[in-house]
């Protein structure tokens, strides 16, 4: 335990709405990305909303790039003068070089700490609850960090796309392997394993009826997940359905806190829209 004051610092990417950033008292730094030759920062100049208007055209390649190791620095600069760790849990490196410029960064401070949190999104946002959880109980830097490197081994974030077309616009999946999936009409399950894009099961049908089954799989044998708190990632237009998958998944796991986060621009260029993701730990 420790008296010493912790602040914890992340990415954009965490899709933590700005009101619950403050109530858990974490601070952001905004990623980048590129449409039609303007860059915008990531849930300070665009919502998910404003990103799926500007690429509406199928010619359209929406871009994401790392913070700079500059932006980083004037993050933490910011806490200059206080008697204070800072802890930066990074979105996975195998995801984007965020990690590496945030390590340069920290590199002309004495209390920056930067951790891998080996996920994105949703999953990026259960490493920083957790975090939170252990700074409000007192824990001192090195035990959470130690605790987190065995958790985020431990979180499962998969989701549902819609459309693979985003995917394959921003090069995380082959136009070949697009292409059949486009064929065949399959809605791709797609696993994050240590910051990589793994196929799961494929589901066909409406939207609908592929999201209730994903998530009928997804909790199948619920005594294996961590009933702390479970998150529902999307970029769903149809509010109704958002709303019954999210109840479904509440009723399923009655003793966790189920959290529904909007997925930002960043993780829109590979996501699409009406893509469904429920990140949670396993125990």
């Amino acid at each position: 335990m420790t008296d010493r004051k912790i602040i914890i610092t992340t990415e954009s990417t965490c899709d933590i709405p700005r009101c619950e950033q403050e109530r858990l008292g974490i601070f952001t730094v905004s990623t980048y990305i590129m449409i039609g030759g303007r860059s915008y920062l990531d849930w300070t100049e665009i919502t998910t909303s404003d990103f799926f208007e500007l690429t509406k055209a199928r010619d359209i390649r929406p871009t994401t790039s790392a913070v700079p190791v500059h932006d980083y620095e004037t993050l933490f600069r910011q806490f200059d003068g206080q008697d204070a760790d800072i802890l930066h849990i990074a979105v996975s490196q195998n995801f984007s070089a965020c990690f590496n410029n945030a390590v340069v960064a920290a590199q002309s401070f004495k209390n920056v700490h930067v951790f891998d949190a080996k996920n994105v999104s949703a999953g990026l946002a259960l490493a920083i609850y957790r975090a939170v959880d252990l700074r409000d109980r007192g824990f001192a830097i090195q035990d959470i960090i130690s605790d987190l490197s065995a958790y985020v081994d431990r979180i499962r974030f998969n989701c549902v796309l819609d459309t693979v077309d985003f995917i394959r616009r921003g090069g995380r999946l082959s136009a070949t392997v697009a292409l059949g999936i486009e064929l065949l009409k399959i809605k791709p399950e797609i696993l994050l394993r240590d910051g990589k894009i793994v196929i799961g099961r494929k589901y066909r049908g409406k939207l609908d009826k592929a999201l209730g089954s994903f998530v009928e799989n997804q909790l199948k044998n619920v005594s294996h997940i961590d009933k702390t708190r479970v998150l529902v990632a999307n970029t769903l237009r149809d509010h109704e359905l958002l709303a019954r998958l999210r109840d479904t998944v509440a009723k399923r796991l009655p003793d966790s806190e189920t959290i529904v986060v909007e997925v930002g621009s960043v993780i829109s260029c590979h996501a699409g829209p009406n893509a469904f993701g429920l990140a949670f730990v396993e125990d």
